[in-house]
Formats: structure tokens, sequence, C-alpha cells
């Protein structure tokens, strides 16, 4: 709200120097340049008070004032006015409220850098690291001897001499680690050590641990967008689901031996207790996490943000029928509830609560799937073109973190918390 009323206020003041500018017959260099000084410590003034929390969008506005404001100056201290014609100054005009919209559309779009509330109390650091996996060749590239690399990110308490459980998270199809930054810092504070993977060319970008940027594979992405548009047949589905798998669950393992054997050499590994596993993660993270949850002995207890559990298919129509052997607590948006338990043909992860007794469901109402990423909080313009609810942002993020949080408490640290069954919130 405050940006708008901002970017209307520039676009106001643009006009009244157009029309002064047009009834004198000459360009107000002074005038100008006093205006925009004003509006440049207006963004100081206003960069200090509570109303706005500053991010690296509102760069753009400084350079514009700035900008204008040195274009004026030279106005100023040159000897003679420039040919002044009305058009001239029209489109003038028009093209500085032009400029104005473009350097002002990342506060548009990324309203908010304002950190989510946590509950912890511990100080949380951070550090990342990239693990070159040479059992494997790089399956997006076409160079030889080119091996797989695997980017992770620690949040980890300061050091206490003591223990803290592991949850590794597994981010959805070209998501990214930092999707859920606010379920990081919220286990972390509360006492465990967090490692969410990029999975490399499923992540929309990974930064690599000597600053290299890698983008998404653009083949993949399509390959996602056209099965979210249901524009697969079901046989390829299944082709592309096993695929999609292979490569996901492999990093996860590679990732999890890299922990055990100590890879990063880092002197907090000692915090991390690797009798106390869990694996969580969304949309097709959760999927990886799952099926990590049922194929290694390592993991304690799983969370699925609004998957679907792909690695639990055994073929074209039949799904893996021994029990599911972990502990798990799968969140639904509304909407992937109600396909789920209408659609014709058992679906993985209902088969999945309906076997184990310690499976957990909630259903949280109003939600989208994005819902369960952070990107609502910070761009609910982006989150909302690709997929949320009319729940409040934050208080379904609160909402399901608090629950993680207490899931794991319970299954990884021993907490004597009374979980129902199934939860419609």
């Amino acid at each position: 709200m405050i940006v708008s009323l901002l970017i209307v206020a520039f676009i106001a003041v643009e006009l009244v120097l157009l029309f002064a500018s047009l009834k004198k017959g000459q360009v107000l260099h002074k005038e100008r340049f006093f205006t925009r000084l004003s509006e440049l410590f207006s963004l100081l003034l206003l960069s200090l008070t509570p109303l706005v929390t500053f991010s690296s969008g509102w760069y753009g506005l400084y350079i514009f004032c700035i900008g204008a404001i040195l274009l004026n100056c030279f106005g100023l201290v040159r000897k003679k006015q420039v040919g002044f014609t009305k058009s001239k100054m029209i489109r003038r005009a028009i093209a500085s409220i032009v400029l104005l919209l473009v350097v002002s559309f990342p506060l548009f779009l990324f309203p908010s850098n304002k950190p989510l509330p946590t509950t912890g109390t511990r100080k949380v650091l951070t550090q990342s690291y990239t693990f070159t996996d040479t059992s494997r060749e790089e399956y997006f590239t076409e160079e030889e001897d080119d091996n797989r690399q695997v980017s992770v990110q620690f949040w980890y308490p300061e050091q206490t001499n003591k223990s803290y459980p592991l949850v590794i998270f597994s981010h959805g199809a070209f998501g990214y680690r930092m999707s859920n930054f606010s379920t990081y810092e919220e286990l972390a504070g509360n006492g465990y050590v967090v490692c969410s993977i990029d999975h490399t060319y499923h992540s929309f970008f990974t930064k690599q641990a000597d600053g290299t940027h890698v983008v998404g594979d653009f083949a993949f992405i399509n390959e996602a967008v056209q099965v979210t548009n249901n524009q697969i047949e079901k046989e390829q589905l299944y082709e592309l689901e096993k695929k999609w798998m292979d490569i996901r669950t492999k990093d996860f393992m590679f990732v999890l031996d890299q922990i055990k054997k100590n890879a990063m050499q880092a002197s907090w590994f000692t915090e991390i207790d690797l009798d106390h596993i869990g694996a969580m993660g969304h949309s097709m993270g959760g999927a990886t996490a799952a099926w990590a949850g049922r194929n290694t002995d390592s993991i304690d207890a799983v969370v699925v943000l609004d998957g679907t559990m792909m690695g639990e298919r055994t073929g074209l129509n039949t799904l893996n029928k021994d029990t599911y052997p972990t502990p798990i607590l799968n969140f639904f948006a509304e909407d992937h509830y109600e396909q789920a338990i209408s659609q014709d043909t058992p679906y993985a992860n209902l088969v999945i609560h309906e076997n184990n007794p310690l499976s957990y469901q909630v259903v949280i109402r109003s939600s989208g799937h994005l819902n369960f990423t952070d990107l609502p909080h910070h761009s609910p313009i982006l989150a909302s073109l690709l997929g949320t609810g009319k729940i409040d942002a934050e208080y379904c993020i609160t909402t399901y973190n608090a629950m993680i949080l207490e899931f794991f408490d319970h299954f990884l640290k021993g907490a004597n918390s009374i979980i129902p069954r199934e939860r419609l919130v």
C-alpha cells in the first residue's frame, strides 16, 4: 500500500512539473532539481520508519532520484536552454514515468522483506557447501567427465556443546533451497540442524559455494509445467516421474552420505545427532522425502508439504502395498485433498495414511500449492500466478511451521505430544 501511494505521488509530481513547464514554455531545471532532491530525502526518511521494510528493491527508486538530480544539475549549470518544444517535454515526461514504473517493479513483485516470526530462542548460523558426486555424470550437460555437483545450505544453532537432530529438506520442481527459509529458521532456533538441498538443474537457480550460478534446465521446467497443466499422457508421466525421482533420491542419499562422513570438515559437525534424522520436502521434494522414509533406515520421521508421493508407484497402475515404515506428517492444500479423495484410482498419500498407524494428515482450508512455501509472504503477486489460495500467507506458514516443529519434537526428540491423526484447520 505504501509503495503504491509513493509511486502515485511521484507520477503526480511529474505531471505537475510537466504542466508547469508547458505553461512557462521552458524546462524548469531548478524546480525539477529541488523536487527530485525532496523525493530522495523523503525516501531516506521513509526507510527509517517502521512503515516499510528496506530491501534491495528500493535501490531502483534511489538511482532514479539521484540520476534525475544529476541530470537537472547539468541543466542548471549549462548557460543556454536547449530548444524547447511541447512534444519534447511530453515525451520526456512519459519516458520518466515509464522509467519510474520499471525501477519500482521489484517493489510490487517483492513488497515484503520482513522475516516471518519464529519461536526459537537459539541464535541461528548458516553455511553453504557444494559437493561433487564422482560416481555420477551430470545428466543435464553434454560435457565428458562432468560429475554431478549438489549444493546444500545448513542452518544450525550457535555451538553450545550439545547435539541436535538433523532435518534434510528437498525443494519442489523449479523451487530452490531457500523456498522454506522460515521453516529452517524455526527448526534451527528450536534445536535442529537443517540441511536444504539444491537439486541442480531442477532448481530455478543454484548458487554454488564458489559463487557460480547454475540456472534450471529449460526442458525439465517445460516438462514440469506440462504435467501441472495435465498435458502429459499417463504412460509418459510415469516415465518422467521415475526419471525425476532417480535424480532427486540419488541427490538426497549422496548428501546424507556426505554429512555422515563430515565432508564439510566443519567444526560444528559435532552438533549433528545422526541417530535422529528427519526428511522434509515441498511438492516433488515431499515425494523425495517420502521415498527416503521408506528406503533408508536412517530416516526417523518424514514431513511432506503438499506433495504427491510418486516414489510409491511400482508400476503404471500399481502402488507399493507394504506398510509405510516411518512416522509421516502429510500436509494437503485444500484443492489437492479434494482432488485426491475424488479420483477413481488409489492415491499414494491416502493409501499410506490408511495403512500406517503413524501417519498424520493435515488439510489447511483455502490454501494452495505455493502456500506451503515462503513465496506468498515475499511475493504475493508471483505466488498467486503460480498457485495460492485465499488463506492469509503468514497465518498459513506459521501454522504449518508450528505443526512441523511439534511433529519432529515428538519423533526426533521424544517429546510427549498428542498429535491428532487427522486435522482440518
